[in-house]
């Protein structure tokens, strides 16, 4: 499967992930991306998280120029 990576990741995103049992929508950086899922770093309490989440859960929050 294509994976395109993004050597300076800028693209803003919110995004479901889930801590547990429990969804959290956050705002998040699409750092790579294949035609069904987005890797993506974001912050809670400080700390920062990587995942892998489903297109479906991403929802872009500024156009990129």
């Amino acid at each position: 499967m294509p994976l395109t990576v993004d050597p300076k990741p800028r693209r803003r995103v919110k995004a479901w992930v889930r801590f547990g049992e429990t969804p959290v929508r956050v705002d998040a950086v699409a750092a790579r991306w294949t035609p069904s899922a987005v890797g993506i770093t974001f912050t809670v309490d400080g700390q920062e998280h990587r995942c892998w989440v489903w297109i479906g859960a991403i929802d872009e929050t500024e156009r990129q120029r």
